[in-house]
C-alpha cells in the first residue's frame, strides 16, 4: 500500500492515496494508510464507549436488585 517517492511527492495516479510521508527508517506511509489507522482508532473508541455503557447498565440493574433484596429481607 505504501508508495515510493520523495515526501509529499504525488505518484503517477495523481490522487491523495499515493502521497507519502517519510518515516525515520526509510519506510513510507500513504495518506490512505493514515486514514485507515484513524478509522481503526475511532472504531476502538466507539467500542470502548459501548463497553462502558454496558457495564454502567449492568451495575445499575444489579444495584437495583440488591437494594430490593436488602429492603425485602432486612429492612422490613
Amino acid at each position: 500500500m505504501a508508495a515510493k517517492g520523495r515526501p509529499g511527492q504525488e505518484g503517477q495516479h495523481g490522487d491523495d492515496r499515493v502521497r507519502v510521508v517519510d518515516i525515520d527508517d526509510g519506510r513510507t506511509l500513504s495518506i490512505q494508510d493514515i486514514a485507515d489507522f484513524h478509522e481503526l482508532i475511532n472504531a476502538y473508541r466507539a467500542l470502548r464507549w459501548l463497553l462502558a455503557a454496558g457495564i454502567a447498565f449492568v451495575m445499575l440493574v444489579g444495584f437495583d436488585k440488591l437494594y430490593g433484596f436488602v429492603k425485602a429481607h432486612w429492612v422490613g
